[in-house]
């Protein structure tokens, strides 16, 4: 997948240099190569300046970008942004403490310039982590086209193919809630790559004489009395067969919450858990 990947992309761009760009000169391609390189330190040192100032000073307020996602589980996601929704992640990224990004140009695979526009295509080495621990790495090959602004550049344009190497775990923060009612609503922060998500999750019981049903987005766990395990209920797999989980013991409600979200929920982010209750 990653060689179909690069080789497609490479493909594409090498038809848009040679049919587009029909010369260069030496000294503006240095100079769109040397603000790659600025953008790049100034990228990966957000996290200890706090100012995302010294990341905006390289891009348009009219940017547009797209990023194409080959995640370490094969699957591909696609996503569009513009200026707000960068500005937006670079405040998430100031926002996260102890996090720390690495994103190192391993090479420059061309430098185009006509004008005052100029292409560079790049291939980008990164790792985002957290409290020490990595949460995702891989490579990623990201094509910009700029604008020549008086002795400088700014970008208008980013298209991304990140081919993820490794996804980690991490440590998810969570909080939960009891209503009136007596059910609970759980706010959990988890770990997603180059940033993190927060899902709210309600959790709803019902009691019946031998167990208790816990639904959660759609999904019941039954929590016996008799043993106090958790299980899931049978999760249909063809026509005639079906599959019961036991996700572990649990003495009390909260307990119930914690092991759902832990070995059920958010098994595939979180390796540790921080738990704060009200």
């Amino acid at each position: 997948m990653k060689k179909i990947l690069k080789y497609s992309f490479f493909v594409i761009f090498s038809l848009l240099f040679n049919f587009v760009f029909a010369q260069s000169t030496p000294k503006d391609e240095e100079s769109l190569k040397k603000m790659l390189l600025d953008f790049a330190k100034a990228y990966e040192n957000l996290p200890n300046t706090k100012k995302k100032e010294t990341v905006l000073q390289y891009i348009s307020p009219e940017l547009v970008s797209m990023n194409i996602l080959s995640r370490v589980d094969g699957k591909i996601q696609g996503s569009t942004g513009d200026f707000q929704i960068f500005s937006d992640y670079l405040d998430k990224v100031i926002r996260t403490e102890n996090f720390k990004i690495t994103y190192k140009v391993s090479e420059v695979n061309a430098v185009k310039v006509r004008g005052t526009t100029g292409v560079i295509v790049y291939t980008v080495d990164y790792e985002f982590a957290k409290d020490g621990t990595a949460w995702s790495k891989g490579i990623e090959t990201v094509m910009m086209t700029c604008q020549k602004q008086g002795a400088g550049w700014k970008v208008l344009h980013f298209t991304f193919v990140n081919v993820e190497d490794q996804k980690f775990k991490g440590t998810c923060l969570c909080e939960f809630f009891k209503a009136p009612s007596g059910d609970f609503v759980a706010k959990t922060t988890v770990p997603n790559g180059k940033t993190y998500t927060t899902e709210l999750n309600n959790f709803v019981f019902r009691n019946t004489p031998t167990e208790t049903i816990i639904s959660v987005n759609e999904q019941n766990y039954v929590w016996k009395k008799s043993d106090r395990t958790i299980t899931t209920n049978p999760i249909k797999v063809g026509k005639d067969s079906s599959e019961i989980i036991t996700l572990g013991k649990a003495d009390s409600e909260e307990e119930a919450i914690v092991l759902i979200i832990q070995q059920s929920l958010y098994v595939e982010n979180c390796a540790s858990f921080k738990i704060k209750s009200k």
